[in-house]
């Protein structure tokens, strides 16, 4: 009812407004005929020129009716424009809710991640001790520093989840020795591939570097290469390649196993927050969703390649620009 009211107004103001264009074709009719000015006079005007009849009823119908739509396409305007702000406050929420998911998907499976280092700490603690019991010390720097990296390796963990809890952390780039990452990426994993039948292989250069946040680059290789060893478990042909390429200004580096690929209908999902599709307590607690987004803060770019077999790639700015 307020509406239809309001809709009328604006008719009506209109209407009254485009009265003003046919009066002025009577005051200048009237001016030029030197009539005298009455009500007489103004009604022949009028009724002598069929133009000016015709502009009295046509022009305060146009002028209503344009009226009405220039304030209707305001008011749809306005509306259009707060309902902009709700959707970017709902797209805020989703993401928060992503956030908060992400954050989720990390703590269920943190003990997971942290007893990778713990058990490379123990391990190389076990060796000290039997090291100092024979009295060779021969690789007790060896030791020491490798024990050092794995503690470095949960406290990067720790990082990660601290540093994703809040909506901005930036992140600290410099250069990294690609070769040399990924090498200890694969020692990280504490995975003895002889033992479960993979043959991993790298084919990058010794030269190459990108520009990337070491400790959150290497746990990502590292959970791309847990999880294509989880995937290969059930098959005949095992193998994992890790292949380094140069684009331009950027690094290539593909991850392919010998997994027949990722269907369609799970890979819309995989970079979604939550989403696996191991078995529970299996999961990493990093995820494919959190790889992408550690990636994307360092200035590089995260995709799943189609093809025969299972490939994500990652792209990295060069640091020997």
């Amino acid at each position: 009812m307020k509406l239809k009211l309001v809709w009328f107004i604006y008719i009506m103001a209109g209407g009254i407004l485009g009265l003003i264009i046919p009066s002025l074709f009577v005051l200048s009719d009237m001016l030029e005929l030197g009539v005298t000015w009455d009500l007489s006079s103004i009604v022949w005007t009028i009724q002598s020129q069929n133009a000016i009849k015709f502009s009295f009823i046509l022009f305060p119908i146009l002028t209503g009716i344009l009226t009405f739509f220039i304030i209707e396409v305001k008011r749809k305007t306005r509306n259009l424009a707060n309902a902009n702000i709700q959707i970017k406050k709902e797209h805020e929420k989703a993401e928060e809710s992503a956030r908060l998911a992400a954050i989720g998907e990390m703590a269920a499976g943190i003990a997971h991640e942290i007893n990778n280092p713990l058990a490379i700490i123990k391990g190389f603690n076990t060796q000290i001790k039997k090291a100092v019991e024979r009295e060779d010390f021969s690789r007790l720097d060896d030791f020491i520093g490798k024990s050092i990296k794995a503690v470095d390796r949960a406290a990067s963990i720790i990082l990660t989840l601290k540093n994703v809890s809040r909506k901005t952390a930036p992140t600290s780039l410099s250069s990294l020795a690609l070769h040399r990452a990924i090498k200890e990426a694969e020692e990280y994993s504490s995975i003895d591939f002889k033992s479960l039948g993979i043959d991993f292989s790298i084919e990058c250069r010794d030269d190459y570097k990108i520009q990337c946040s070491p400790l959150e680059f290497t746990q990502v290789v590292t959970n791309l290469i847990t999880n294509a060893t989880d995937a290969l478990e059930l098959l005949e042909v095992k193998w994992i390649k890790v292949l380094v390429s140069e684009q331009g200004k950027f690094i290539i580096i593909d991850f392919i196993d010998s997994g027949a690929g990722i269907s369609e209908d799970i890979r819309k999902k995989i970079f979604e927050p939550f989403f696996t599709t191991k078995s529970p307590g299996k999961g990493t607690g990093l995820g494919l969703s959190l790889s992408r987004t550690l990636i994307e803060k360092q200035q590089g770019e995260f995709s799943y390649v189609e093809g025969i077999n299972t490939h994500f790639q990652i792209k990295m700015l060069s640091a020997q620009n």
